[in-house]
């Protein structure tokens, strides 16, 4: 609905940003989708080690967080959107932007903890 209300009101400093932020979005949502098929060792009947499973969770729950701070950013934005105040239009563009680089170096963190712990 953002990117449709940028369009409309011809805020054309935030689609560059936009089209990136949504592009890599839906990189990381197919990333989070299918990741737990890789995973052939937790599908196996060997005992997990606790403190492998904790590390997990903390990734889980930092990823999560950003989730959150994104959807925070996205409720701002529409409100102003809504308000009819646009001159922080991009600004709101490139936190989302930020966000979401910094959700995606995360989950690259816990990919590779994940690919190790297969070894």
């Amino acid at each position: 609905k953002l990117q449709m209300m940028a369009v409309d009101y011809n805020l054309t400093k935030t689609w560059e940003t936009f089209d990136r932020m949504l592009a890599l979005t839906d990189k990381i949502e197919s990333a989070i989708r299918y990741a737990d098929y890789g995973y052939a060792a937790w599908g196996s009947k060997e005992k997990i080690n606790e403190k492998e499973l904790d590390q997990v969770y903390e990734f889980d729950a930092v990823l999560i967080d950003d989730i959150g701070a994104i959807n925070d950013v996205v409720e701002e934005f529409q409100d102003e959107m809504n308000q009819g105040k646009f001159d922080e239009a991009w600004n709101y563009t490139y936190r989302m932007w930020t966000i979401m680089q910094r959700l995606e170096e995360k989950w690259n963190q816990r990919e590779g903890y994940m690919k190790g712990y297969q070894e």
